[in-house]
């Protein structure tokens, strides 16, 4: 049975009844138009002070109408003695204003690091590395420069040579950092064309990581880059597959049961998700041979919406990968999180719920939808959702309904 539990709301006394799985009240915040206010875009979630928990990080800025807007990280800790609920935040200030940001223990420490990229700063990134001395604390931040509008970030050892190395996608270009033994960076080396979005994996059983991402037309063609077998960190030209639109994001599953990769594709454009489904020949990669994959039925969205944000999880524990999608009405001002679950039938999906967020009231705030993050939020070994759309929302998965989630708590509001 679920237990309601206390949730703050950043640096304020607000508190709600927030029941983890069963919904709750939904605080809408309207702040002084004079006052300064959060925008919350990147978000990611780990164990940040390894006590068994998962926490939301969050990227994002301060807005101000009387002194300069700043960029920050925001580390909400889930509270030991009362799961699903979160501390105050920890802040961290960044060189310029993060858009996209990603956890990953990058120096091998043991420890989640934070990786940001500034998207409107042109040309860089963020790292702030872990305190060692200080487990749920970061250090200060480092600034490197990387390719023209940065945007989503991959991790990976690239060149095999035992480092954690950082891959992003920026407005015309693919770039990875390869890491050098103190846990710098150093300068980039560019992969080829791409734009914003990438997923990295092995999709040639060659031991070596590739990269996908799409190519900078309207057609939205995706591109794999693959390693070559006898020089790690050099890459083929790409080979390219035909979308037809542009996308906002892509991620990686096996979506049909075969135990092959799949890939699927939010494509905004078009108001639904493209899903292909890898059918990889186990011969080795030729040109005559190249990675071939099959596209399936679109999985429709919600009426009016297009989609920005896609995660693949098992949410209901049936062994089969589901689809979770993160909408926006750009119009209405709406954003949404819509789940698809994988029937009994390979590479069949159903759209078993669209969790509609709350509307804008807010004339300084959109609801764009920027990130969404799956894991177990209060220690109740499910998947929950976590979300950014200028705020940061929960969605808890009800214990007695599978693959069914109650409606959004606001975790973080507009004010800083």
């Amino acid at each position: 049975m679920n237990s309601c539990k206390p949730m703050y709301l950043l640096n304020m006394v607000i508190f709600i009844a927030a029941c983890g799985g069963g919904g709750g009240e939904v605080i809408d915040l309207v702040p002084d138009p004079e006052e300064p206010f959060l925008r919350s875009t990147g978000l990611d979630t780990g164990d940040m002070d390894g006590d068994g928990l998962t926490d939301i990080v969050v990227a994002g800025r301060v807005v101000s109408p009387d002194s300069p807007t700043t960029g920050h990280i925001d580390v909400l800790l889930q509270d030991i003695g009362s799961p699903g609920t979160f501390l105050t935040p920890q802040r961290y200030p960044t060189s310029a204003l993060p858009r996209q940001m990603k956890l990953a223990d990058v120096n091998g420490d043991s420890l989640p690091d934070v990786i940001a990229t500034n998207r409107f700063s042109e040309k860089s990134f963020d790292l702030l590395l872990h305190d060692p001395l200080n487990v749920g604390q970061l250090g200060a931040s480092t600034d490197y420069t990387t390719v023209s509008e940065p945007n989503h970030i991959a991790t990976g050892d690239i060149d095999k040579d035992g480092f954690v190395d950082i891959i992003i996608a920026g407005e015309q270009s693919v770039a990875w950092h390869p890491q050098q033994a103190n846990g710098s960076f150093s300068t980039r080396e560019t992969i080829g064309t791409g734009v914003d979005t990438l997923v990295v994996e092995d999709l040639d059983g060659n031991g070596l990581l590739d990269v996908v991402t799409q190519d900078n037309n309207l057609d939205g063609d995706l591109l794999f880059y693959l390693q070559s077998s006898t020089m790690p960190g050099v890459f083929n030209p790409p080979q390219s597959v035909r979308l037809g639109s542009p996308l906002h994001m892509l991620a990686l599953g096996d979506l049909n049961r075969d135990g092959r990769t799949d890939i699927a594709a939010a494509s905004g454009d078009v108001k639904d998700i493209a899903n292909f489904f890898g059918v990889w020949y186990p011969v080795p990669q030729t040109s005559s041979n190249p990675l071939t994959f099959t596209p399936l039925p679109r999985l429709g969205t919600a009426s009016d919406f297009d989609t920005y944000t896609i995660d693949i999880v098992d949410l209901n524990g049936n062994g089969r990968a589901d689809v979770v999608v993160g909408n926006f009405n750009g119009a209405g001002e709406r954003s949404s999180v819509q789940v698809f679950l994988q029937t009994t039938v390979p590479g069949q999906f159903l759209s078993d719920a669209n969790y509609l967020l709350p509307a804008n009231t807010e004339p300084h705030i959109r609801n764009d939808m920027h990130a969404v993050s799956i894991a177990d939020l209060n220690g109740e070994m499910l998947p929950d959702i976590a979300l950014s759309n200028n705020r940061v929302y929960v969605l808890f998965q009800d214990q007695g309904v599978p693959g069914r989630f109650g409606g959004p708590i606001l975790i973080a509001g507009s004010k800083p």
